[in-house]
């Protein structure tokens, strides 16, 4: 079920530093003998069903880590709203959706376990990490211990909830050039905002776009 005991401890050592900086706490407060193991306990639990969060299942779980992936409300990510994926080694056209499912679904096979919750509440100040995560249907809370948690919930673009925004997303309206670009070849483009998002973005598109 889990690592040898050294191997689990160095992983946390780890985790612990990259997370936590491990503040005023010695590698002594993480003492495995003190842990009480429940089946609501987890040595990883990640925060994302997107392809960061589904990628860091596939590997924790092939090094045999018992790990819980909480993908939340919106499964797959902002790149499950896709509608034609071209950059990714191998698939030379496949939607977002398609593309999250079969990642997901090598997750799943590796060993990890997707559930669609939402976290709600976490508490970072003790070990076990306390978390309570919100089932999406019945809005039932479950309360679980983690030895370690990785965060990859990725980001969610701003909308200027204008007409027609929604009935043409992935089909002329995009928030992502670089994932979307190569379809507006020798199109005129045009990009809201004045920020540094905006310009890498006008960057990249000036030397696809016919105007922008």
């Amino acid at each position: 079920m889990f690592l040898k005991k050294d191997w689990l401890i160095l992983f946390l050592v780890v985790f612990a530093g990259c997370t936590d900086n491990l503040g005023s706490r010695s590698v002594s407060d993480f003492d495995l003998n003190k842990v009480e193991f429940t089946k609501n306990t987890y040595p990883v639990v990640i925060f994302g069903g997107g392809i960061g969060g589904l990628t860091s299942a596939i590997y924790m779980s092939q090094a045999n880590i018992k790990t819980l992936v909480v993908e939340g409300d919106k499964p797959g990510g902002a790149l499950a709203q896709s509608h034609s994926v071209r950059n990714w080694p191998s698939e030379e056209d496949i939607s977002g959706a398609n593309l999250v499912e079969k990642i997901k679904k090598h997750a799943i096979e590796s060993g990890a376990e997707v559930v669609s919750k939402n976290a709600v509440e976490v508490d970072f100040s003790v070990w076990p990490n306390e978390i309570k995560i919100e089932d999406l249907q019945t809005g039932k809370i479950k309360k679980l211990d983690a030895l370690s948690v990785i965060i990859a919930m990725g980001a969610t673009p701003n909308f200027l909830n204008v007409p027609g925004e929604q009935e043409y997303w992935g089909r002329g309206v995009t928030s992502c050039a670089i994932c979307d670009g190569p379809l507006y070849k020798d199109c005129i483009v045009g990009v809201v905002g004045g920020g540094d998002a905006a310009i890498e973005e006008i960057n990249y598109l000036s030397g696809l776009a016919k105007k922008v």
